[in-house]
């Protein structure tokens, strides 16, 4: 990964909902934890914020609306400013598609921190449209928090090892917040999604199971090795299990603080903005996500 500035702020997108008010919180705390500005972002198009405005909006009409942004921004700010004392916030109000704007920012900043739905309801039944659109085009690591689900403080951050670059990745920025966070991580790495036929069910039981385990075991190993070294204090369990990575980061993920994962892994489609498995949690992750491309 790119070595990382102190400059580099944390932004956070906000849209007037409950949700993004928790978004807040979360990204001051992040913020605050690594000495960072937080920058509190809200974009929206004509007729909210831009100028002129056409002769069929009423007169007032373009004010009342930038009115009713800043507040937004102002109430957001405050709920991170009292989440974390201390912390540098910065409030703005941009003229833009707001997924594009906030792909644009993410350019230089450490993380996008952004709601799983907000004002516009829900897009695809569960996620909302700029969540989903930051996660696949930002340039830097996107946490989506879902529907106030803002993490267990005392529960561990669950990373999902592959081997992918995008997935060590993943690994460094695990480890990084667990560092900071005094918390343990749970490195989780799944070696076989495939369904047996029913009718495979024996040829399969003669296969060498713990073989194909233990080398598995070892990849794992030799994936954290590094980062362990760099990261000592971090108290690190291993787990290896032959299932789907989606069920099993669920299962893992129940009381985390945090789960993070790449954003496509060894099996991705070239091309793909996102993995089927980082895709697939943007939908039903029970904590904070963060995902993390290479």
């Amino acid at each position: 990964m790119v070595p990382l500035s102190t400059e580099s702020p944390v932004i956070v997108g906000v849209d007037g909902s409950p949700h993004a008010v928790d978004a807040a919180r979360w990204a001051g705390d992040e913020a605050r934890s690594q000495d960072r500005a937080l920058h509190v972002v809200h974009a929206s198009v004509w007729p909210m914020v831009s100028h002129p405005a056409p002769p069929t909006v009423p007169d007032g009409h373009r004010q009342a609306m930038l009115d009713l942004a800043r507040r937004w921004v102002r109430e957001a700010g405050n709920a991170a400013r009292a989440a974390a004392p201390g912390v540098e916030v910065v409030e703005r109000v941009v003229v833009g598609e707001p997924a594009a704007v906030l792909i644009g920012e993410s350019r230089h900043a450490r993380e996008v921190v952004v709601a799983s739905r907000g004002l516009d309801g829900p897009v695809a039944d569960l996620l909302g449209s700029t969540a989903l659109r930051v996660a696949q085009h930002a340039g830097c690591p996107v946490v989506v928090i879902r529907n106030s689900a803002v993490g267990d403080a005392g529960g561990p951050v669950v990373v999902g090892v592959d081997g992918s670059a995008s997935s060590d990745a993943a690994v460094e920025f695990a480890l990084e917040y667990a560092a900071r966070c005094g918390t343990p991580l749970v490195a989780l790495h799944t070696w076989s999604d495939v369904r047996i036929p029913e009718q495979e069910t024996t040829a399969w039981r003669t296969f060498d199971w713990a073989t194909v385990a233990a080398e598995q075991e070892q990849l794992l190993a030799e994936r954290l090795a590094g980062w362990q070294d760099k990261y000592p204090d971090v108290e690190v369990h291993r787990i290896v299990a032959r299932d789907r990575p989606v069920r099993r980061l669920l299962e893992a993920a129940t009381g985390a603080r945090l789960l993070v994962v790449g954003s496509r892994g060894r099996g991705g489609v070239r091309g793909m903005l996102l993995g089927s498995t980082s895709q697939s949690l943007l939908y039903v992750a029970p904590c904070p996500l963060a995902i993390v491309r290479h």
